[in-house]
């Protein structure tokens, strides 16, 4: 099929690259399509896959992501875009036979800009005509979002704008996209098989929140010895608590009848990080 598997990041972030493409070769070592790794200055190697880094601009040069994603995809050529975060490890093989039938409707219809492979947030319209997904409203305060998704390459250049960050893009351009009333927008409806599975399925987000790692990756990264350094970011302060310890002493108040006390306890140091994480 005529795509790019595009995997969008920036020379910041480039610790989550090895990894990312460990979990990529394990899970999708057949992956069919050339591969663009989007950043700034930095080239990455791999010994199994051709990833493609276009070092653009200088290093240290500060660039709007909406720019650096536009400047991208023109100098790709291919019709469709597979668009996925540096944070979104594969914890499965993609589901080819769902990824294929997107592909094949899109061919049927030129109005669909994107299939969206995660849930969207509030209503959207069962319109049965793709097994799976839901269409989404034109006037969804949603209507774009940044996640893993199959999308018309010249329908995502169209509702990008140079000086937005990836949060401005949701919250902006899917007001900004009401205008395109002919464009369809699709994302997987609940219960239904997903084309791809990876971190921010089980979470709010990818690996990572506002660059600290989520305990999620934890257990991923012993599973298939990522060898990640967490101390390089730390984690979130939610989750440095150890899932163990919070789990004994909620064994404990439950034998001891207090587990509102061990509630609050828990509820105290979560507080006291989130308030150091400030200062």
């Amino acid at each position: 099929m005529n795509c790019t598997f595009l995997v969008n990041s920036c020379d910041a972030y480039s610790d989550l690259w090895d990894p990312f493409f460990k979990l990529l070769e394990i899970h999708w070592p057949d992956c069919p399509y050339p591969i663009v790794l989007n950043t700034e200055s930095k080239t990455f190697n791999h010994t199994k896959f051709d990833v493609k880094t276009f070092s653009l601009y200088a290093a240290g040069e500060q660039i709007p992501w909406g720019k650096r994603l536009i400047d991208t995809l023109n100098l790709i050529d291919t019709k469709y875009i597979l668009f996925t975060l540096d944070d979104y490890f594969f914890e499965a093989p993609p589901n080819m036979e769902r990824l294929n039938e997107c592909f094949n409707w899109m061919e049927q219809n030129p109005s669909i800009s994107v299939f969206q492979f995660k849930r969207s947030l509030g209503e959207n319209i069962k319109d049965g005509l793709y097994p799976g997904f839901e269409k989404i409203p034109v006037d969804h305060d949603w209507r774009i979002r940044c996640q893993m998704a199959l999308w018309r390459r010249d329908k995502l250049i169209s509702y990008l704008m140079p000086h937005e960050s990836p949060q401005q893009w949701e919250a902006e351009g899917s007001i900004r996209c009401r205008q395109y009333k002919e464009d369809d927008f699709y994302a997987v409806e609940d219960e239904s098989p997903l084309p791809a599975i990876f971190t921010s399925l089980a979470t709010s987000g990818g690996g990572l929140e506002k660059g600290l790692w989520r305990s999620t990756v934890v257990p991923l990264n012993k599973k298939h010895n990522l060898c990640i350094d967490f101390s390089k970011r730390g984690f979130r302060p939610e989750d440095r608590i150890p899932h163990k310890a919070f789990m004994m002493i909620y064994k404990m108040s439950k034998i001891t009848g207090t587990y509102p006390l061990a509630k609050w306890v828990y509820r105290t140091i979560k507080g006291k990080e989130a308030n150091y994480e400030k200062n």
